[in-house]
């Protein structure tokens, strides 16, 4: 019995630091370079308005590493700061950002990002959106959002009379969003819908979403992906990401739409071409 107990316990072991080192790993945060002045590209547009780049559910590093690593090796962006934000809303900072520096990639990185519902990491992202305009004098912001990422930027923005007032987000990228979890595959968009919605979630934003603001030059980019030509990337139907036009109808904001075929909820953020779209979709011409 004592040996079969020494084995459970250095089994037990083991997985805890296996998952330690994986957790160290998925915060590591993506290698920066700051851009090459003599080698600017010439079919991109750069900007002082930096990028804020959210991962969705249980994702890290990985979420957005790719996309960094394309833009720093095509020089049309610069990661120069990565956040860690931690469930009691403080955080650590590594990199600096100069106002005028063109687009610069700022990663955010959730210290625990497995929580049973995206709630605390709306209340971390509300905290870092106040921290990013009071210390560093951010007004003007883009954002690239991965599934809950996205959902948790839109009820941090909605949910914020603040973050509206003193931040104007200019380019806002979704990727595969989900904004009402009432419906799934079977069900296609319609206007109406919302009225059949049970998600309290979607409900509050509906409400706040008739109050806001926003600047007549902001364009908001939704992009699905569509796994076995069926209306869903395999973890998100279509029509829950869809129901996005509800909350930006009323608002002067610029609303896009684009689904990819053959890709899953992973490769959003993965396949080469939606990293070129989302690049031309922040500075392209």
């Amino acid at each position: 019995m004592k040996i079969a107990w020494t084995w459970i316990k250095r089994v037990l072991l083991i997985l805890f630091v296996g998952v330690l080192l994986f957790q160290i790993w998925m915060l590591r945060g993506s290698h920066g370079r700051m851009l090459r002045r003599n080698q600017l590209a010439n079919n991109y547009q750069y900007s002082s308005t930096p990028t804020l780049m959210i991962p969705g559910w249980g994702g890290g590093t990985w979420s957005t590493d790719k996309m960094i690593q394309t833009f720093q090796r095509k020089n049309i962006g610069q990661k120069l700061m990565t956040i860690w934000v931690f469930p009691n809303g403080k955080t650590i900072v590594h990199g600096h950002y100069q106002p005028g520096q063109k687009n610069v990639l700022i990663q955010l990185l959730y210290v625990w990002n497995c929580s049973a519902s995206y709630h605390p990491q709306v209340r971390e992202l509300s905290a870092v959106l106040k921290d990013l305009h009071q210390r560093y004098h951010i007004t003007k912001l883009n954002i690239v959002a991965h599934s809950y990422g996205g959902t948790e930027f839109i009820h941090a923005y909605l949910g914020s009379k603040y973050i509206q007032r003193m931040i104007d987000f200019r380019k806002i990228v979704f990727l595969g969003v989900p904004v009402d979890e009432s419906f799934g595959t079977k069900t296609r968009y319609r206007w109406t819908l919302a009225k059949r919605s049970t998600d309290d979630n979607f409900k509050k934003l509906e409400k706040e979403a008739k109050a806001v603001h926003t600047h007549h030059n902001d364009q908001v980019f939704n992009l699905m992906g569509s796994k076995d030509q069926q209306r869903t990337d395999g973890s998100v139907p279509h029509v829950q990401s869809e129901m996005l036009r509800n909350l930006v109808k009323d608002t002067s904001a610029r609303y896009f739409e684009h689904v990819y075929p053959r890709t899953s909820h992973p490769m959003l953020h993965q396949k080469s071409n939606i990293i070129n779209d989302v690049a031309h979709d922040l500075w392209g011409y």
